[in-house]
């Protein structure tokens, strides 16, 4: 066998330090690549979030114009069968729709949860007042919209209201500001 033979079969021996240098590279590589996914991850958490809040929100919409629909029923000139039956068929869809449950959690503080819990009765008493057509409802509706816009008439924004939008989680201020624009459309 030559000399030259000798060197391409012989295995190389790594030296500690090179053991220690391939290791941190390997090393590396992983976390790059466990950082890599952990990003992808987190953008698709935060997409799945975005749709469930979109599908929250739809179901809020939904909810609201079957509610609409139910009151004006009772107005309308028509027969005592076809009100059993529409109103039979809206009380149908409210529970069908109020079945979907959507589990989008928001982590919150106490404050926050008294803050929403205030926002949320105050949002339902607007809508009742939307309902049974009170004149006060449509203006107090723009004022807490205003409340919630950065770009709103702030002559006509509800300060108390503003208060307790902010004292909330910002998921939460996003769905309130939806819920109200919804009601504008609806209204």
């Amino acid at each position: 066998m030559t000399s030259h033979e000798e060197g391409t079969n012989s295995k190389k021996v790594l030296t500690e330090d090179e053991r220690e240098a391939f290791l941190v590279l390997h090393t590396d590589l992983a976390e790059g690549v466990q950082k890599h996914v952990c990003i992808h991850c987190a953008f698709l958490v935060n997409s799945l979030r975005e749709q469930a809040g979109t599908l929250e929100q739809e179901k809020v919409t939904l909810l609201e114009m079957i509610k609409q629909i139910k009151e004006t029923i009772a107005t309308q000139n028509i027969s005592e069968g076809e009100r059993e039956e529409l109103t039979l068929l809206t009380d149908q869809l409210m529970i069908r729709t109020d079945a979907v449950h959507i589990g989008l959690g928001t982590v919150r503080s106490e404050q926050q949860e008294e803050s929403l819990r205030q926002v949320t009765a105050l949002l339902e008493d607007l809508s009742q007042e939307l309902i049974e057509g009170g004149r006060t409802g449509k203006a107090q509706l723009e004022s807490y919209l205003n409340a919630c816009l950065s770009h709103g008439d702030e002559r006509h924004a509800d300060e108390k209201f503003q208060a307790l939008v902010i004292s909330c989680a910002l998921e939460d201020q996003k769905i309130i500001r939806k819920r109200l624009e919804s009601m504008v459309r609806h209204s």
